[in-house]
């Protein structure tokens, strides 16, 4: 039984580690501004309410939640805690229930499509934001199941606004494209400077602090007429927005040649002017993330009980 037990967590965690992405969709502190913009574009009874489902969420070992910012990032401590119960064969694996979320980060496509159209994606971040959102919108749900879904619905918004969260398996979203030379030493690949290298550049270009100083910056400066145009769509669209940026040859990531955006190989040199022309496309993104988000709350604490 023991031996059973042992042969079935390593091809467990076998098929985690060939399934997972190789990063964390915008870090920690991407999660963090697009969740943090959020609330505070809802009215205070809205933003009362979320404090209240978040501080239901019920995690597996029993740590709490006090801000929906800090919540937004449990999809991806989830998927690690998963994984690490997976490759020891830890028994019990309370974590190992949000394995089944693994390819809701992202959508992968084919490099000949030139949209994200209806029906090209299976189990994918698309699966996630309907699932999620309608969990949310369910009052009969019990407050900390309800609380987990709204904290997994910020997170899947944020992913599908970064633009390599719309990318090809072949290279794992930019993944692949791991010899970088340039201004961003810290990267490990190219999906690296998008979770975590342009917005770390951007914030010290724009001399603040830390991540809480950045989202009342990028909330201040959203522009209002803008901002109803961004809330009138829905998730496929925001995905296609996604693999639009990704694909401009300006990106680096692929180049449009005999019908399909082919693969450049591994090497990149990344400097000042990619900085300059990609951080106010990753702070609108955050911007869009966060209305859109903001948007699917309040709807969904609008429902009728």
């Amino acid at each position: 039984m023991r031996a059973r037990s042992l042969l079935h967590a390593t091809a467990l965690a076998s098929v985690l580690a060939l399934a997972w992405g190789p990063a964390r969709g915008w870090g920690d502190d991407g999660h963090k501004i697009v969740c943090e913009m959020a609330v505070r574009l809802l009215t205070p009874d809205q933003q009362r309410e979320v404090k209240t489902l978040v501080r239901a969420i019920a995690r597996p070992d029993g740590q709490r939640y006090a801000h929906l910012a800090t919540a937004c990032t449990l999809a991806d401590t989830a998927r690690s805690k998963a994984r690490e119960e997976a490759e020891r064969g830890a028994t019990p694996a309370p974590w190992s229930r949000f394995a089944a979320m693994d390819r809701w980060h992202f959508v992968n496509l084919e490099r000949s499509a030139r949209h994200v159209a209806d029906g090209s994606c299976g189990d994918c971040v698309l699966d996630a934001i309907a699932f999620h959102r309608t969990r949310l919108h369910d009052r009969t749900l019990p407050l900390p199941v309800r609380g987990e879904a709204l904290a997994l619905l910020g997170h899947w918004v944020a992913d599908v606004h970064q633009p390599l969260h719309v990318g090809y398996a072949d290279d794992r979203g930019g993944g692949g494209i791991d010899r970088l030379s340039g201004i961003y030493p810290e990267a490990r690949h190219l999906h690296d400077v998008w979770d975590n290298g342009i917005l770390a550049r951007g914030l010290a270009a724009r001399g603040l602090r830390d991540w809480r100083a950045y989202a009342n910056l990028l909330g201040r400066e959203l522009d209002p007429t803008v901002r109803a145009r961004w809330e009138a769509s829905e998730a496929r669209a925001w995905a296609d927005e996604s693999y639009a940026i990704v694909t401009e040859e300006a990106f680096l990531y692929c180049r449009w040649e005999g019908g399909a955006c082919r693969a450049l190989g591994r090497e990149r040199r990344l400097d000042g002017a990619y900085q300059a022309r990609f951080q106010p496309v990753a702070e609108r993104r955050l911007q869009q993330a966060a209305v859109r988000l903001a948007r699917m709350i309040a709807e969904a604490l609008r429902a009728a009980p």
